[in-house]
């Protein structure tokens, strides 16, 4: 479906927006992919509780289809294999580059937040000796 793939594409271009969202469920024989749009709400607005539901895409690898809802909608159901596959790859290498950030941030938090920082500074000084050119 076109306009899917549409939207597809204009939530993974923006995708370090707050409001944009990408996870990955891990089941045992497939890997289910949700991707979110949160409305934001006006800062201005003094009733701080207001909930305006959420966009929801959920691709479903194992019934081979893309569910589409907002808050208490309806859900729109497609089934379409390219979409699919072209999609769960696109988002699962996201996702990826994600997680390789985020360990690399929790190593380093977690060296940061020893008092000796001696293993700190280690794994700063191999990670630069690993990047040289070992034929100087």
């Amino acid at each position: 479906m076109k306009k899917l793939e549409e939207l597809l594409t204009f939530l993974y271009e923006r995708r370090e927006d707050e409001r944009v969202i990408f996870q990955k469920e891990k089941k045992p024989d497939n890997r289910n992919y949700y991707i979110y749009f949160e409305p934001d709400d006006d800062p201005g607005n003094v009733n701080k509780y207001s909930y305006k539901g959420r966009l929801m895409i959920y691709i479903d690898q194992e019934n081979k289809c893309i569910i589409t809802s907002y808050g208490s909608t309806d859900e729109v159901v497609i089934e379409d294999d390219n979409l699919i596959k072209k999609w769960s790859d696109k988002i699962e290498e996201y996702i990826q580059e994600i997680n390789e950030k985020n360990f690399i941030c929790i190593i380093e938090e977690a060296f940061n937040d020893a008092f000796r920082k001696d293993f700190h500074r280690d794994w700063k000084l191999k990670k630069i000796f690993d990047k040289e050119d070992e034929s100087i």
